[in-house]
């Protein structure tokens, strides 16, 4: 009996190695397979960076960090451990763009809409004017026409933020592993690369990176079509 265990531990091992390598690096040829593998490792990437979002109440909107006519005012929490004397908006590259342009005009698109107004009409341009800036710019984006749409509230924006970042790394890891047939490993690679690079962490939900969201999208989608 001693020797059995050691013996029926080794094997346990072996066929989970086999297992893990068949998943992470041998090509699946079941299409459908290798998608739901890779919309669950999209969730589970996603989750895993927004750990503090989810499941602490954290926040990714530059107005939370900048308006300073909130009562009373937000307590800092955080998920996994950070170097003491940071705060959320230290890695921001232009938060100032999110925080007067890109959510403002979401809220703008909300109550144009809600209300039947002209989105096209800007209001706050001297005495109210048309422009080619007032016509098709961030106010038009798919990510502020949902959160406007759906009454542009604070969990309204986080949950359409959260969803397109699903759809990008969902649409990326589909993109390499199914379309270039990498392996799973490596599109998972590419996902962490996606979610943690410098552009998308220094300009999180900004004016300036909703492209990023999206182009995975395109991309997949250039590619398929």
């Amino acid at each position: 009996m001693n020797w059995t265990f050691p013996l029926l531990n080794r094997r346990r091992l072996g066929s989970l190695r086999d297992r893990l390598e068949e998943v992470f690096l041998h090509q699946e040829p079941n299409r459908r397979r290798l998608i739901r593998r890779c919309a669950v490792a999209a969730l589970l990437l996603v989750v895993a960076v927004y750990a503090d979002v989810i499941f602490r109440g954290a926040s990714v909107s530059a107005v939370n960090y900048l308006n300073v006519t909130v009562e009373p005012p937000r307590d800092r929490v955080q998920f996994y451990p950070e170097r003491p004397g940071r705060e959320a908006y230290h890695a921001y590259y232009d938060i100032g763009g999110a925080a007067f342009q890109s959510e403002p005009g979401a809220q703008f698109m909300r109550r144009s809409f809600w209300n039947g107004e002209s989105v096209f009409w800007n209001p706050y341009s001297a005495t109210g004017s048309y422009g080619i800036e007032t016509l098709v710019d961030v106010k038009t984006s798919p990510l502020s026409m949902i959160v406007a749409l759906l009454g542009g509230s604070d969990a309204v924006f986080h949950l359409t933020f959260l969803g397109f970042s699903f759809l990008g790394v969902f649409c990326l890891l589909v993109l390499l592993a199914v379309q270039w047939r990498l392996s799973l490993l490596a599109a998972i690679a590419g996902g962490i690369t996606y979610l943690l690079n410098g552009y998308n962490v220094a300009n999180l939900a900004s004016n300036v990176s909703q492209t990023w969201l999206y182009f995975p999208v395109l991309a997949l989608a250039l590619v398929s079509f």
